[in-house]
């Protein structure tokens, strides 16, 4: 099992060459860097995980993903490089394309693209994205890019995403740069079978309900006449002090999980996501974080 680290980056978090220097040091496969360019003041959707409806007080704080991944991969050398996730319908594709494969370049070929729809009507629509045409931005995105990444001249004509012939390089090192998608449900997974490398989604569900649908989505890709070994599952798993994560990966391990991105709150599931413990991701508890962690784990 490899694991990995689901960081939510602010200013009260330790900062990203430090982040990603220690969780090499300490054994971890990769980081993966959440995002949120701009939180309305006002806004109607509700959050799924408040009682309130409200986002976390941290949403609006958080770095820029490839920014703080660049700064990772300049101290790193073995470390994969994550969005976890990457809003795709908010993104033009041709400079997220660009993004990716820069980041992909600089670091050695470490990149995986972590990515997902939203479910925040108002964020997508400052962003510039038509809400209800999501999903289908996301494929056509993804089909965009992975042309684009073939460093020829290349043009995409979409229901959403159109453009004319256009060249962009650097390539990424590997040809593209691995696509994995979030999310639950039939259609989520239609998505991961059909277009996607690799199956992100949070533990919403007991790890025998997810290991099935994992082997739906591979069921579905290989009758799409697509590899279905090499669909990677990483299982975002939010866990406490006080979790037992070695019991956790014999259950993910048994349900075809192949990664563990880590997030510690002050409850397991999704609810670590709202009750983060940022302390712990301070300048000067990391270190000491990162260690305890890591002996949870190996």
């Amino acid at each position: 099992m490899k694991y990995g680290l689901a960081i939510i980056q602010t200013p009260d978090t330790a900062d990203p060459t430090t982040l990603g220097r220690l969780a090499e040091e300490a054994g971890f496969d990769s980081i993966w860097i959440g995002e949120h360019p701009a939180i309305p003041v006002e806004y109607k959707t509700p959050y799924p995980l408040t009682a309130d409806g409200k986002v976390p007080e941290y949403y609006h704080r958080m770095f820029d993903p490839f920014v703080s991944l660049a700064a990772a991969s300049a101290v790193t050398s073995r470390i994969k490089l994550a969005t976890g996730i990457c809003l795709i319908a908010e993104q033009h594709p041709l400079l997220l394309a660009k993004e990716a494969a820069t980041l992909d370049y600089i670091s050695g070929g470490r990149v995986i693209l972590g990515i997902g729809a939203g479910y925040f009507r108002e964020e997508a629509e400052i962003m510039g994205a038509d809400f209800r045409t999501r999903y289908t931005r996301m494929r056509e995105s993804v089909e965009a890019m992975r042309r684009v990444w073939s460093g020829e001249a290349v043009e995409y004509h979409g229901k959403v995403i159109d453009f004319p012939a256009v060249r962009s390089e650097p390539r990424p090192v590997n040809g593209t740069v691995p696509v994995h998608i979030g999310g639950l449900g039939e259609k989520a997974l239609r998505r991961v079978a059909g277009y996607a490398d690799g199956w992100c989604p949070v533990s919403l569900f007991p790890a025998e309900q997810m290991g099935r649908d994992y082997q739906r989505i591979r069921q579905m890709a290989a009758e799409n006449g697509r590899d279905a070994e090499a669909i990677e599952f990483s299982i975002f798993l939010g866990v406490t002090e006080e979790t037992d994560i070695r019991a956790e990966t014999e259950k993910w391990e048994a349900a075809g999980a192949s990664r563990i991105v880590l997030s510690i709150g002050e409850a397991e599931g999704p609810m670590a996501y709202v009750s983060y413990r940022f302390d712990l991701w301070a300048p000067e508890a990391i270190g000491h974080t990162l260690e305890r962690l890591a002996g949870r784990c190996f």
